[in-house]
């Protein structure tokens, strides 16, 4: 039994585990053969007969690196989809790598909605392969998911929300629902769960066998024992990109137009081994589960149960029994040298020290697992990436170079340097502040951290600084008038910036405050030649427009109360037209004198 063999007085028996190390290890290596895993029971289920390739061909159009359950997916959903002359290479054994050790979950719970839809699809598809007759042990057990605390019951809410939308079959459940369909449960710090119907299970094994066989009707091509060793790649389009030319593998080389690198624990490899090499984020991590024997106890229809705040979850198997796993507090990366090529067919010594923590978990939460007895300890590996996103697009080569984008950044560069330039900056945030009296000058100053209190006509570059000093936000302060300002912020900034500076203004009313972003188009015409454009446009003397200044005018025409705003970002001349869309019935007609060259219309920063 697990309490009486490993757990006892609330302590593991650890001075033993030596014991359970060796023999479980040697009874797993004797008895799991090709295609049957080590989680599920896949004995029940019958694997399709294949009809391999055993002669590579010189030439094909799609060369896939893989033979697990991604690898065989994509074979067999390209050849759905009509794509042809299809080579699928696998350096072992079909499904010899972490498909082989897979517990087979199918959880609509995921990190984003893209992969909610994936598992939705998966469902439908696997479903649809069951009602065709291909024994891929599909089983619709539904998932609990259970909380443990009033946040992680809030984000069930939110989960249910999000895949209920999605037509996903789901309920919320109290503590009493709980215990009607989990009656052995310790139901202490339980705050309530989401039940998720349209959760499945599936014997991976057989599953990516059978999508073997589905696109080996379709005319795509397998091979077994045939490793791939080197991708060999040609320059095009003036070397600003690589294309596949051939696939070099240990039974000779296959010219291709397209590779794709499925190849799970080794993908990282097999990367390098790329002329020029890829990068492939990916990391082997070691995961454990423990398989019990049947408990008699347990019910029939016993959903897949996952406690997320304790880290483990409970997966109903076939004749009564349960496979307990979970992901460790820290986790633990392998083969820091790279995966072994014979890993195949193949598991990790027993870890009982880590696993032992998930084990507990379990126990308290589930006391009936105590009185049972175990069958093995699996301690498998799988690859993971950094963000535990998948990696599915074309491979990314570094820009340590000269990116295609260059020469138009360059143009860009000098008519900001050179010439001149025109960028619409009207989606900056303005605000108008103004006072009766000195109150909206002592405001910003108590707010911003320059000095506001400048002559008019100035433009104070500053930040907003909260009670600790922090930055709350970036602006530039122009002051109109004794009592009247213009407050520009960037346009990211839009609602924070508002939020703050309600929050400070006083009750009184002696402030006022106004949001005036929709009345003015802010085109800021850049460089040196900037003076030079804007004195045929107006007949304003620009040779002393002093630097951080304002002043204004009415369309091209000068008149006391209209502004010019200078910042100069760039060491040259910069130049910001506000024109106050709303309030005059003028629009700007920025042209190019053909004696400045070229100029570049930037976008909105």
């Amino acid at each position: 039994m697990l309490q009486h063999n490993l757990f006892s007085n609330g302590h593991f028996l650890l001075k033993s585990k030596s014991h359970y190390r060796i023999s479980s290890v040697l009874r797993r290596l004797a008895s799991y053969d090709q295609h049957e895993s080590p989680t599920l029971p896949h004995l029940t289920h019958a694997n399709p007969v294949l009809t391999l390739t055993d002669i590579i061909p010189s030439a094909c159009q799609i060369v896939i690196a893989g033979g697990g359950i991604i690898g065989q997916s994509v074979a067999y959903h390209l050849s759905e989809y009509g794509a042809k002359d299809i080579v699928l290479l696998e350096k072992a054994k079909l499904a010899s790598g972490s498909t082989w050790q897979s517990a087979g979950q199918g959880m609509h719970i995921q990190n984003t909605l893209i992969q909610t839809y994936f598992t939705k699809y998966s469902r439908e598809l696997y479903k649809k392969l069951h009602d065709q007759g291909h024994d891929v042990g599909f089983s619709e057990k539904g998932g609990l998911w259970i909380a443990q605390t009033a946040d992680r019951l809030h984000t069930l809410k939110r989960q249910y929300a999000i895949i209920k939308a999605l037509d996903i079959d789901c309920e919320l459940l109290n503590i009493d629902k709980i215990k009607e369909r989990l009656p052995f449960i310790n139901s202490h710090e339980i705050w309530g769960g989401l039940l998720i119907k349209d959760d499945f299970m599936v014997d991976p094994v057989p599953l990516a066998l059978a999508f073997a066989k589905l696109a080996i009707d379709k005319g795509v091509k397998i091979i077994e024992d045939c490793a791939v060793t080197e991708i060999l790649t040609e320059k095009q389009r003036a070397g600003q990109y690589d294309r596949i030319t051939s696939v070099v593998t240990s039974q000779g080389p296959i010219k291709c137009d397209i590779f794709i690198n499925c190849t799970g624990l080794w993908a990282r490899e097999l990367g390098y081994r790329s002329s020029p090499g890829v990068r492939i984020p990916t990391q082997a991590c070691e995961y454990i589960c423990l398989k019990t024997k049947p408990i008699a106890n347990f019910p029939k229809r016993m959903p897949i149960v996952h406690n997320p705040d304790e880290r483990f979850y409970l997966q109903p198997l076939a004749n009564d029994a349960v496979l307990v796993g979970g992901f460790l507090r820290e986790s633990k990366p392998i083969f820091l040298n790279g995966v072994p090529e014979n890993f195949n067919y193949s598991l990790l010594p027993d870890n009982w020290d880590d696993f032992h923590w998930i084990l507990s978990n379990a126990i308290k939460r589930f006391p009936l697992l105590g009185e049972s007895e175990y069958e093995s300890l699996i301690t498998g590996a799988d690859s993971y990436t950094p963000d535990g996103e998948n990696i599915e697009d074309l491979s990314k080569q570094g820009t340590f170079g000269k990116a295609r984008w260059f020469n138009i950044v360059k143009r860009e560069y000098n008519a900001c340097r050179k010439g001149v330039a025109i960028i619409d900056m009207t989606s900056f945030t303005k605000y108008e502040l103004k006072s009766a009296n000195r109150s909206v000058v002592d405001f910003l100053q108590m707010l911003c951290a320059n000095n506001i209190d400048k002559p008019i006509g100035s433009v104070i570059h500053t930040g907003m600084l909260n009670e600790q000093g922090g930055y709350e936000n970036d602006c530039s302060v122009i002051r109109l008038d004794q009592y009247h300002f213009l407050l520009v912020s960037p346009t990211s900034q839009s609602t924070r910036s508002m939020k703050w500076l309600k929050s400070h203004v006083p009750e009184d009313g002696s402030i006022f405050l106004s949001d005036v972003t929709s009345l003015y188009t802010a085109l800021n015409v850049i460089g040196p030649k900037a003076k030079y454009l804007l004195a045929e446009l107006s007949d304003e003397n620009f040779n002393d427009f002093a630097r951080m200044t304002c002043r204004v005018c009415l369309g091209y025409v000068h008149a006391p109360n209209d502004q010019k705003v200078t910042t100069n970002y760039i060491r040259q001349a910069t130049y910001e037209i506000d024109i106050g869309t709303k309030r005059f019935n003028a629009r700007p007609n920025l042209y190019q004198p053909s004696e400045m060259g070229p100029t570049v219309q930037l976008s909105t920063p």
